[in-house]
């Protein structure tokens, strides 16, 4: 019987940006990410098109890392709201520390990642408002809302429009 232990690499963030696959970061490993299936680029590029620039809040699409620096992380979100400038994590070129609202489209493969891993390091941000998980199955939607006397509530909704911090409305029947 072996008890050996196995190294896993670690990585520069330099290295890690120049990763050519979709890749999330933790504490220094890169972990890549799968191909997305036909109906969950559709759903993100859908959601892209509805979000125009309102105000000081602006939309940017899959690719841009929201990094937590309590935890070391850097994620990859389906799309994101910030509100006010980007703020760049230090250290990591390419990061941003303040999200007002991130999404992510649920997979089979994904969704409990997407509802306690990445749901429980986002709520960490302090400008992070809402985290909207979308089904690819239906007009169906999960919202986590920041509040200032519960911490955070959470509502689902199936079609229609929800209105969002920000002023963001999204329409989950052209979802």
């Amino acid at each position: 019987m072996s008890n050996a232990f196995q190294q896993v690499p670690t990585i520069s963030w330099d290295e890690f940006i120049a990763l050519e696959w979709p890749h999330e970061w933790v504490e220094g490993v890169a972990y890549a990410m799968g191909a997305t299936s036909p109906r969950h680029a559709q759903i993100c590029a859908r959601l892209a098109r509805q979000l125009p620039d309102r105000g000081s809040c602006s939309a940017y699409a899959a690719g841009l890392v929201v990094y937590v620096a309590e935890l070391d992380r850097g994620f990859l979100p389906d799309l994101v709201i910030i509100c006010g400038a980007p703020k760049d994590a230090p250290g990591k070129p390419g990061a941003v520390t303040n999200p007002s609202i991130v999404f992510e489209v649920l997979s089979s493969s994904t969704q409990a990642y997407d509802r306690t891993t990445k749901l429980e390091a986002y709520q960490r941000l302090p400008s992070l408002q809402a985290y909207v998980l979308l089904h690819q199955q239906g007009a169906r939607a999960e919202v986590f809302r920041r509040s200032s006397e519960q911490g955070w509530t959470s509502e689902e909704y199936s079609g229609g429009s929800i209105e969002l911090p920000g002023g963001v409305q999204v329409d989950l029947d052209t979802l």
